[in-house]
């Protein structure tokens, strides 16, 4: 387990059933990234996140290859 700035040490399980979601998710349909994370780490992550598809989206359509950013 390792500890998070709050001292307080992370459950593993979160990371597996991260995992197993993925898994289930059918093709299409999965996320481009997945965040496993405390509360407040989870949402600064997400709206990083959130950013960069926008920009990258944005820049593969300007290169004239945005099927690259398609989901999968």
């Amino acid at each position: 387990m390792v500890a998070h700035g709050n001292g307080v040490a992370g459950d593993p399980s979160e990371v597996s059933d991260a995992v197993v979601a993925l898994v289930e998710t059918p093709n299409g349909k999965r996320p481009r990234r997945t965040v496993v994370a405390p509360a407040a780490q989870r949402m600064v992550l997400e709206a990083f996140n959130h950013t960069a598809d926008t920009t990258a989206t944005a820049v593969l359509g300007e290169m004239g290859v945005s099927a690259f950013a398609a989901p999968r």
